[in-house]
């Protein structure tokens, strides 16, 4: 059975553990840690992706990510109303570490429970938030399970998000140099 209060405190513990994109070490080493004691066996691909496995055959997928965006440092969850709050300096980390303590609250729930079921693989990727790194850099070969859930998004269970809003950046220098050369072209081109 879902123990609710064990949900809030694990994720509030994982909330707090920093992990902004490119950064996930501590949060990859937190919940290596925390699967393990759970019985499964851990891998971690070239890239850094967390993949804990059970013995059997086509496992369940249980598939969320372990970075966050920036302001993410420090993060200091609160409780008012019976909703978890950051304490306003920062983000509160929900994407995606709801979907990681709601994963980590299934399968203590079911040790617990004792309850027959099928093999579970969880992957936990890396740099979702800078564009799907991670998942783009995944180890396939790792993967034993043909389906799964991802634990990253809202609505209804079962919906299929086709797009959602991204960031993307990049800088330009222009050199002094470039710039004079291409005005007297333009200059040359239009006189």
């Amino acid at each position: 059975m879902i123990d609710e209060g064990r949900l809030v405190s694990t994720f509030s513990e994982m909330v707090q553990i920093d992990s902004p994109s490119g950064e996930e070490e501590e949060f990859a080493k937190y919940i290596s840690k925390k699967l393990s004691k759970l019985g499964f066996s851990i891998q971690e691909d070239t890239h850094g992706n967390v993949i804990a496995s059970e013995e059997g055959v086509d496992p369940l997928i249980l598939s969320a990510h372990m970075d966050t965006v920036e302001p993410g440092r420090g993060i200091k969850p609160r409780i008012e109303d019976a909703i978890i709050k950051s304490d306003g300096n920062t983000i509160l980390g929900g994407d995606c570490k709801a979907g990681v303590a709601a994963i980590m609250e299934a399968l203590e729930s079911l040790l617990e429970d004792g309850s027959k079921r099928i093999p579970i693989q969880v992957v936990l990727t890396r740099g979702e938030e800078l564009g799907l790194v991670g998942a783009k850099n995944l180890d396939m070969s790792l993967i034993r399970g043909t389906s799964g859930v991802v634990f990253d998004g809202n609505g209804p269970v079962n919906t299929i998000t086709m797009a959602s809003p991204t960031y993307t950046s990049f800088e330009v220098k222009i050199s002094a140099f470039f710039l004079m050369f291409n005005l007297i072209i333009f200059f040359f081109r239009n006189s």
